[in-house]
């Protein structure tokens, strides 16, 4: 299958699903074309420490915010969530906790009056001349002579006059010019709001003095006060960052409605059926297309597939299967997409929810396939 690349997408790719519980997670043929509304996260971390299988909980780092604080507990929570998808465990057991996690968030107005120039339109000049004239007149007259023939020859001669007068008529044509004559001004006051979200561990073994592990500084500035609202995407791109050096800040850039982000904030991502980013190396596919999710089920195998960046055209094959232990499992739909059809032209993120036949609870390793000449295959799709 010919499938060109134009360009590839930076957008920020987090997986997660959980399809039976939730039925704000069952849509996943969901596009962003990539000029829709965002979030954008400056993530600055610094630490190196191993998150999986520790024990944490989290308090207010703010001395005017209480632990209890009810608005305090959903916005720990997003944290919790995103510390655990790390490997790190949430407990209410304090004493003998790994971590002490201190959070703090705040937002701050930096709104400005912008001055927009209006430019005044009108006649700057003459542009060109055009000229032209015409001629009117009168003439009157007479004349008179003699002949005398001599032979076969003719002699004579003649006089008379001629007078007249005319009229010359110009008409000038004065052609404008138009352009920029001067300027005016308006004053439009721009919303600009900054959103700060930190996340400090500490060592919470330590009896003589604090000892901090990592700490993860987040920041998103737009026009939205709303800090309810966008803390949650902010939280989610502390998602793999935590613990870990970013070497500076990195963006990342998250679609309002994107898809995975709603699995993230509805706290589905602990289904054991539902496998994220299993480990697979893939041919043809390259990183435009990606195996997110792989969901094994009794009664069927679902795999969702993640298309990004700008490709010329890209169909899924009705032949693609699953193949494990020799045998192989057919597609028998996919959400929202007719299969074998091309779709052409398209960039930003698609998210495409393909249905097999059921797959033996035993696999532990499977291969997916098209089935077709030059057909995209992802080997060895780790799965639990």
């Amino acid at each position: 299958m010919n499938k060109s690349i134009i360009k590839k997408s930076k957008t920020l790719s987090i997986y997660c699903l959980s399809l039976l519980l939730f039925s704000g997670c069952a849509s996943t043929t969901y596009l962003s074309n990539g000029y829709g509304n965002r979030i954008t996260t400056s993530v600055n971390s610094f630490g190196s420490y191993n998150m999986v299988n520790k024990t944490f909980y989290i308090e207010s780092g703010d001395n005017n915010v209480s632990s209890s604080d009810v608005e305090f507990r959903e916005y720990a929570n997003y944290v919790a969530t995103s510390l655990k998808l790390q490997g790190a465990k949430e407990t209410y057991d304090k004493k003998n906790a790994d971590m002490c996690i201190l959070v703090n968030y705040g937002i701050s107005d930096e709104s400005y009056t912008e001055t927009v120039p209006f430019p005044i339109w009108g006649q700057t000049g003459i542009s060109s001349i055009s000229t032209t004239s015409t001629t009117t007149g009168s003439a009157y007259g007479s004349a008179s002579g003699s002949a005398t023939r001599i032979g076969n020859s003719v002699y004579g001669q003649s006089s008379g006059s001629v007078y007249g007068n005319s009229t010359t008529n110009t008409t000038t044509k004065v052609n404008p010019s138009y352009g920029i004559t001067g300027y005016t001004s308006v004053d439009r006051r721009v919303s600009m709001y900054c959103r700060i979200l930190n996340i400090y561990g500490y060592d919470n073994k330590q009896t003589t003095s604090a000892t901090m592990l990592w700490k993860t500084n987040l920041s998103s500035c737009g026009n939205s006060s709303d800090l309810r609202n966008i803390l949650p995407y902010m939280a989610y791109a502390a998602w793999g960052n935590m613990g870990k050096s970013s070497g500076g800040n990195n963006e990342y850039t998250i679609f309002l409605e994107d898809y995975y982000f709603r699995c993230w904030k509805q706290g589905t991502l602990f289904n054991d059926n539902v496998i994220g980013f299993p480990k697979c190396t893939s041919t043809n596919a390259g990183n435009y297309i990606q195996i997110a999710i792989v969901e094994k089920l009794s009664t069927e195998t679902i795999v969702v597939l993640r298309k990004s960046g700008c490709i010329g055209w890209y169909a899924i094959s009705p032949q693609t299967h699953i193949e494990y232990a020799g045998q192989k499992y057919m597609i028998k739909s996919a959400d929202g997409y007719e299969l074998g059809k091309k779709i052409r032209n398209e960039c930003g993120t698609r998210y495409l929810r393909l249905h097999f036949q059921a797959i033996p609870s035993t696999a532990t390793t499977i291969n997916i396939s098209e089935g077709t000449k030059n057909g995209w295959v992802w080997n060895g799709v780790s799965i639990r």
